[in-house]
């Protein structure tokens, strides 16, 4: 069975390396968005049931992709929407300390300093080799008794990807709790919050989980969500908040408490148009099933990884066992290795002076090989302008 011909027909790029980036939109996700905002033209007002639905639906699969209760999950815009929820929301106190990671991608760093400033919190800075090894400044900073700690499950420069089996364990030991960028790493790998807790999880749809731009979801652990005081918060934010809509005059109430839940992020009107898409593309690892898509994905990337090794090259992963593989370049020959590629019809990128490839689980292993040919011929300088690989 080919995945691409089944879910990505009309992708055009002869190789799609760049779902550390954004994807392209599966063929179901498409029938799934263009349906509804078929709804939406017909029907206006009347598409908003269908639209719910899968927003209901979504919740649902995304429970049952990561091991969570639908009722802790809560729909969003975007990782950094989640992580500004909670950065801000936490129940800080002045002098407080706050765990973040050099190296990071800015959107798991700037809300945490904005919270740092607005509340008067202490940052530890540590490397992500300092967590990994018990290195003598982790010890320092656990000793500091830090409240939370703000991590990427993988390096979007790099692929390295830390272990959510220590790093619950570390969570358990040193009592801290952990907010978890997931978005590099969910898909690829396999997320079980039963197995692994975790207090905080937020992770947007349009990379690994093969979805459209604007959606995502964000987890709250059922014991965490007092912890986060309202700060994000609107009239779907509360409990019952539509019954003045349908049960006749006397129903409004400013005053109703906030939802316990996550979903009381969910503070307007939602992407159905969206969150249906994601909906149709979480359906595609749910009929796979996670473990096998992981299979795949990370059987493309270790392709990758011994191609790389074998011109000579050591991937910047460190062999974690993600799915992105990069290799620093300097930037002359990076920007000219990106465009070469490109007009090779090969989709990657270049974060942070990296060449990185993603790919993703229906990427074939001769896609994978047609890459590593190209790249070849590109550090032997067999490309001359338009003459390149002639």
């Amino acid at each position: 069975m080919s995945y691409r011909k089944e879910f990505f027909p009309d992708l055009e790029y002869s190789v799609y390396l760049n779902h550390a980036a954004i994807s392209p939109l599966n063929s179901r996700a498409v029938a799934a968005l263009t349906t509804q905002a078929q709804r939406y033209a017909q029907s206006g007002l009347k598409a908003w049931t269908a639209g719910n639905d899968a927003c209901i639906s979504l919740r649902d699969k995304l429970a049952r992709l990561i091991s969570a209760e639908p009722k802790s999950i809560g729909l969003i815009s975007n990782t950094s929407h989640g992580l500004c929820v909670v950065a801000q929301e936490f129940s800080w106190q002045p002098g407080d300390r706050l765990v973040l990671f050099r190296g990071e991608f800015p959107g798991n760093v700037v809300p945490w300093l904005a919270a740092a400033q607005r509340f008067q919190l202490e940052v530890l800075w540590l490397d992500l080799d300092d967590l990994i090894n018990r290195s003598e400044a982790f010890l320092a900073a656990m000793a500091q008794r830090p409240r939370l700690m703000a991590i990427s499950w993988v390096q979007f420069q790099t692929g390295r990807a830390v272990s959510l089996a220590t790093l619950s364990q570390l969570r358990t030991e040193f009592g801290f709790q952990v907010c978890l960028d997931a978005i590099q790493g969910l898909g690829p790998l396999v997320l079980n919050l039963e197995e692994t807790p975790m207090d905080y999880v937020v992770c947007g749809g349009h990379k690994w989980l093969l979805g459209p731009e604007g959606v995502g979801f964000m987890y709250v652990h059922p014991q965490r969500i007092g912890d986060l005081k309202p700060v994000f918060a609107s009239w779907l934010s509360q409990e019952d908040p539509v019954s003045f809509l349908f049960n006749g005059a006397g129903h409004i109430d400013y005053q109703k408490p906030m939802r316990l839940e996550p979903s009381r992020y969910e503070m307007g009107t939602l992407n159905a148009i969206g969150y249906a898409a994601l909906d149709a593309s979480i359906g595609i690892f749910l009929e796979i099933g996670p473990q096998r898509v992981s299979e795949l994905a990370l059987a493309r990337a270790e392709t990758c990884r011994e191609g790389l090794r074998a011109m000579g090259i050591e991937p910047a992963d460190g062999g974690s066992g993600a799915a992105i593989v990069s290799f620093p370049v300097a930037t002359d020959k990076l920007t000219h290795y990106v465009k070469e590629l490109d007009r090779k019809s090969i989709s990657a990128a270049t974060p942070d002076g990296h060449l990185r490839a993603a790919p993703h689980f229906y990427v074939e292993v001769s896609e994978i090989n047609f890459y590593l040919d190209t790249l070849a011929e590109l550090r032997l300088g067999k490309n001359n302008g338009s003459n390149c690989f002639s």
